[in-house]
């Protein structure tokens, strides 16, 4: 016999419905050019880390691994762009959604 004790829950309180939607949708990650066709390009996918005061440009994540987009990103995780041969078409846009690139002019 199947248990119908969540099922009967939800269809009481339907506001739950609104809590457990928000937690459903993950963090994914796809580079486009402007052509929009998706572009795989290595990225840096880590946990963040407090730069707020250090001197210099350090890191905005550690403990990272290195993938290919399109990927998911986890809850607490950050993401960067490991290679200087692309660069984001808005500056400072955080790297998750869909995120347009371009090829860094040297």
């Amino acid at each position: 016999m199947l248990d119908t004790t969540c099922s009967n829950l939800l269809r009481i309180r339907q506001y739950l419905w609104y809590l457990l939607v928000c937690a459903i949708k993950p963090k994914a990650l796809i580079t486009v050019d402007s052509d929009d066709a998706i572009v795989q390009i290595p990225v840096r996918i880590g946990q963040r880390v407090d730069t707020v005061g250090q001197p210099g440009n350090p890191r905005g994540i550690t403990g990272f691994q290195t993938l290919t987009t399109p990927l998911l990103i986890g809850p607490a995780q950050a993401a960067e762009i490991a290679t200087d041969d692309y660069e984001l078409v808005v500056p400072n846009t955080p790297l998750y959604g869909t995120v347009v690139i371009q090829n860094h002019e040297k």
